[in-house]
C-alpha cells in the first residue's frame, strides 16, 4: 500500500483517535501534495471545524521539498480543522530534510503541522 494511500486512509475521519507513526520509512516530499489536495477538499466539504485527534508522525524521513511543506501548512491551515486541547499537531515531520523554521510552519498551519 503506497504510504499516501494509507495517510490519506487515516486521515478520511480526523475526529477519530487515531496515532500513525511512519518514522524512519523513507517518506519523499512526493506525499505531501496528496496531503495538500485532501486539506483543500475538506474546505469544500465541511460545514464546521473538527477537532483533529489523528496523529500521523513522519519524522525521521527524507522529506525535503521546503515549498511544498509551507504549502501544506497553508492548505492545513484552511482544512476546517482545529488542534485537540493536548496541542498534539494532526502531522509531525521533525527530523527530516527540510530546511524550515519549525515555529513559522506551526504558526502557519494553525498548529496542525510540525516540522
Amino acid at each position: 500500500l503506497p504510504i499516501s494511500k494509507l495517510l490519506l486512509a487515516a486521515l478520511e475521519e480526523p475526529g477519530r483517535d487515531l496515532a500513525l507513526d511512519l518514522s524512519m520509512n523513507h517518506v519523499a516530499s512526493q506525499v505531501l501534495p496528496d496531503l495538500c489536495a485532501w486539506a483543500e477538499k475538506r474546505v469544500a466539504k465541511a460545514a464546521s471545524k473538527t477537532t483533529s485527534r489523528v496523529s500521523a508522525c513522519l519524522e525521521w524521513n527524507v522529506i525535503e521539498d521546503a515549498e511544498a511543506v509551507k504549502a501544506l501548512a497553508s492548505a492545513l491551515a484552511s482544512a476546517a480543522l482545529e488542534v485537540p486541547a493536548s496541542g498534539q499537531p494532526l502531522l509531525r515531520l521533525a527530523n527530516n530534510e527540510a530546511d524550515l523554521d519549525a515555529s513559522e510552519v506551526l504558526a502557519a498551519s494553525c498548529g496542525l503541522l510540525s516540522a
